[in-house]
């Protein structure tokens, strides 16, 4: 190991995340890589900086971790939501991305599984790859245009409006619900209580950073969506009641599309079987243009606490 501070990247990190982190820091900082935090025990005690992104580092790292001056946390945050306040006490300050870096990603993700709901573009796949080619007609009654629907956006935040500005141009009818009692200024839509935007909508697209408890859509609200409707959820999985949805798919829903899971990386395997049910690998914030964004901030907070400590210890 040189003289130079160390840069500990824990968890998954992409290969355009190392290369970005590695020009970023080239001449300023080693960096290194480790899968998770057991397996970065060794690097614990010289590491200055550690970008995580996972379950909370353990107790057995930060033992170690005499050295480290700040965590920033590029995934796992809601899994990890006890850490912050053990590592303070420790005296390592935690950051983390500054919000709507995947906005653009994740309302694109949004908007392409309505579009495979709506034109039921999986089942057509299936059934060419099976050589069971359906006369075209047998789609005139099923596969719909978007400009002729209403699209409940359930969460007007950053990635809220993004898709519901992607929306206009089909001429989507859009209907939203926000936390805040005003419409949005500039965003297409007319804002309603979440069960008039259940009973109103066409699909309905989660986006609400809330935390973990009731469910947002358990067994009443899922009733109250229009027969025939689709579901997105491209935000947190506990807003959805998942053994609810199960029965509205059988009972009166026309399709899901799901990117979070409850239990993640396992998937129910009921989930997985059903026909009408399109599965994303929790990926809807994953592009190389959204990565460029997350570990740039990440190389720049670990610059400017390198500097900060660089300058304490002089």
């Amino acid at each position: 190991m040189s003289a130079r501070p160390l840069v500990l990247a824990i968890g998954p990190t992409s290969a355009p995340g190392q290369r970005i982190l590695r020009e970023a820091l080239r001449g300023v900082a080693d960096v290194a890589f480790r899968p998770d935090a057991d397996a970065a025990l060794d690097l614990a005690g010289a590491a200055t900086v550690a970008i995580v992104g996972g379950p909370p580092l353990p107790e057995r790292f930060l033992a170690r971790a005499e050295r480290l001056a700040r965590v920033y946390r590029v995934g796992g945050a809601s899994a990890a939501r006890g850490e912050a306040a053990a590592l303070r006490a420790r005296g390592v300050a935690v950051s983390g991305p500054p919000p709507g870096l995947s906005a653009a990603a994740t309302a694109e993700h949004a908007l392409a599984l309505l579009l495979a709901l709506t034109k039921r573009l999986v089942a057509a796949d299936a059934h060419v790859r099976a050589g069971d080619w359906r006369v075209p007609s047998a789609f005139d009654d099923t596969a719909r245009e978007l400009g002729a629907l209403t699209v409940g956006i359930v969460g007007l935040g950053r990635t809220g409006a993004r898709l519901a500005r992607l929306l206009e141009p089909f001429g989507t009818r859009i209907v939203y619900t926000r936390r805040s009692g005003e419409a949005a200024a500039g965003v297409p839509g007319e804002r309603v209580a979440l069960g008039e935007l259940l009973g109103a909508a066409d699909a309905v697209s989660l986006h609400v950073r809330a935390a973990p408890g009731a469910f947002l859509l358990g067994a009443r609200e899922l009733d109250a969506m229009r027969p025939g409707a689709w579901l997105v959820n491209t935000a947190r999985a506990h807003l959805l009641d998942h053994e609810a949805l199960l029965r509205a798919l059988d009972e009166r829903l026309a399709g899901a599309a799901l990117d979070v899971f409850p239990d993640e990386p396992r998937v129910d395997p009921r989930l997985r079987a059903h026909p009408r049910v399109l599965l994303t690998p929790h990926a809807a914030g994953r592009t190389a243009e959204a990565a460029a964004r997350y570990y740039g901030a990440a190389a720049r907070a670990a610059l400017e606490t390198l500097e900060r400590v660089a300058v304490v210890g002089a």
